[in-house]
């Protein structure tokens, strides 16, 4: 196994003007990295990423002793994993399950709770439309689960 990474050189950046040829053609995508720069400026999160990289010394040290720990390999497959599968959701169908989510959150927090004390109350939500939406919403997304596992389970045998 290799040797941890224990120094990164500072990159020395050139502050020269660019050739105006240089953008000719690029206008389009110098437009959509504009427009990146204000949703990250809008969200707070180009600041995030100038004091991270004001801190670069300190903040490498801290991604290189934690990359060196044991287990830190398959943690990052799986924050990769995790971003790989976020990226092959619906957005649409996404949106509106954690809309729904923060609502039932936010009933909870004022207090609200539904009670179930048997199963003649499991019977009488069953006819609560919001419920019983609810309920189509997971049943859909445990047979798609299913469908995945049955997939994989039959590639394996």
């Amino acid at each position: 196994m290799g040797k941890a990474i224990t120094w990164v050189p500072d990159a020395e950046i050139s502050r020269q003007p660019v050739p105006k040829d240089m953008l000719s053609g690029h206008e389009q995508a110098l437009a959509e990295a504009l427009h990146l720069i204000d949703l990250l400026h809008e969200k707070g999160l180009l600041q995030l990423s100038v004091a991270s990289l004001e801190q670069g010394k300190g903040l490498m040290d801290i991604l290189v002793r934690q990359m060196d720990q044991p287990g830190a390999l398959g943690g990052l497959k799986n924050v990769i994993a995790l971003v790989q599968g976020a990226t092959a959701m619906d957005a649409r169908g996404l949106s509106q399950l954690l809309q729904g989510l923060a609502e039932g959150t936010k009933l909870l927090g004022q207090g609200e709770r539904v009670t179930v004390n048997g199963v003649f109350d499991l019977m009488r939500l069953m006819h609560d439309p919001d419920v019983s939406s609810a309920l189509g919403w997971l049943f859909t997304i445990l047979k798609g689960i299913g469908q995945r596992v049955a997939e994989n389970s039959q590639s394996k045998s």
